[in-house]
């Protein structure tokens, strides 16, 4: 069984606000709209990524995202 809870956030009213738009144009509620939210930023957050200090690492992604081969060897670090 799965449990909820109902945790008191403070945020602003303009985001407030959106939230509300897009919970009304998907027929949902708000706590839905920032739960769908939540979920996709942290799974997006344990997607490895590049690490951005490591300036060959970033020529490689650049290089790859052209189409071409990268030669040099870069770790790919894991944000998770």
């Amino acid at each position: 069984m799965s449990t909820t809870r109902r945790p008191t956030r403070t945020i602003s009213d303009a985001l407030h606000a959106q939230a509300k738009l897009q919970a009304a144009r998907q027929g949902g509620t708000v706590g839905a709209v920032f739960e769908a939210a939540l979920r996709a930023y942290l799974d997006r957050s344990r997607q490895p990524g590049v690490d951005l200090d490591d300036l060959m690492a970033m020529h490689c992604l650049d290089v790859n995202v052209m189409g071409q081969a990268c030669l040099a060897a870069s770790p790919i670090t894991n944000n998770a």
